[in-house]
């Protein structure tokens, strides 16, 4: 699987990768959220390197299209079926769920354990202290990371690729809500009634 990240410097060579792709026999998978490259620094990469949240839920959800073939349709009707369903404030899990920590992991140049590759924190010396207890910190530690209280609160979760790291890397401290996250879910929401009322 050859995966590639879209941004704003190399959207006009995406049509290109995907003939190459074809050409080559490999199967091709655009991630069409960029994570905010915060992790060893304090100030991020300028936003205008990722596409816009709208333009970024646009891709998105034509790559849902692409991936789900004739069973779009049906996946959205249920989808918004269940968001429409929701109690207006519903009060959701604020954990992660996710495989960090809980089954994966990973281990940077200078040793040190962490749950995430795009998170910087928990950590651990895992080749002082062992893999055994340097897992152990970094489990129990991350079971303390929630994702915003606005998140476990939104209908639309099922939607959003929030994740802990998300919330950390869009807001620096995790507690406020994912702005730009919050716009392309809306976004994608939006087109998901757009296709259901006129297909």
């Amino acid at each position: 699987m050859h995966i590639v990240l879209q941004t704003n410097a190399n959207k006009a060579d995406l049509a290109r990768y995907d003939v190459l792709c074809e050409e080559l026999g490999m199967a091709i998978s655009r991630d069409t959220y960029l994570f905010p490259a915060r992790r060893e620094r304090d100030d991020s990469f300028p936003e205008n390197a990722r596409p816009a949240p709208e333009e970024s839920a646009r891709e998105r959800f034509e790559q849902m299209r692409l991936k789900m073939g004739e069973g779009f349709h049906s996946w959205l009707v249920e989808e918004l079926a269940f968001i429409d369903a929701l109690p207006e404030n519903p009060l959701g899990s604020r954990r992660m769920e996710c495989l960090a920590s809980g089954a994966s992991f990973v281990i940077n140049w200078q040793g040190m354990l962490r749950p995430c590759i795009m998170m910087n924190k928990p950590e651990a010396p895992v080749f002082e202290l062992g893999f055994e207890e340097a897992w152990q910190i970094i489990r129990e530690k991350t079971d303390t990371i929630l994702l915003p209280e606005q998140c476990g609160r939104c209908r639309l979760r099922t939607i959003c690729e929030i994740c802990a790291a998300a919330g950390i890397l869009e807001n620096k401290d995790g507690e406020a809500a994912p702005i730009y996250l919050c716009r392309r879910t809306r976004e994608l929401e939006r087109l998901m009634r757009l296709e259901v009322d006129h297909g």
